[in-house]
């Protein structure tokens, strides 16, 4: 995720479902969910990555990931509970950044300001 979040200019493809960006990161399909009244099991974040999604619209990874229910190995799965500190707030940065390139954020301000 920091490595995404390091290079989020190769994020392509963002589909945003409900609490969730699914997007492509060098081709491969990743999303982040918020959802802010989970368990604490869980906590508000986790992180799906779905290596056997190659070509597969991200709109189909959405239906099948909420509707069917994907189970490993066609995805894995990290919440943010299983993590502590910096390694935690990843999450949550992610989710913001995915946010703010979806919503072009970036291009609105420029616009604004030109």
């Amino acid at each position: 995720m920091k490595r995404v979040l390091r290079d989020i200019g190769s994020v392509s493809d963002i589909h945003l479902q409900d609490t969730e960006f699914y997007f492509r990161y060098r081709g491969m399909a990743m999303s982040v969910l918020h959802g802010p009244h989970r368990t604490s099991e869980y906590g508000p974040f986790s992180f799906y990555l779905y290596p056997k999604s190659v070509g597969i619209p991200l709109s189909a990874i959405a239906h099948e990931a909420n509707n069917r229910g994907m189970k490993e190995p066609e995805m894995f799965s990290f919440n943010s509970a299983d993590f502590r500190g910096e390694d935690q707030r990843v999450f949550e940065e992610l989710y913001a950044a995915l946010r703010r390139k979806h919503l072009n954020i970036d291009g609105v301000f420029d616009q604004l300001l030109s």
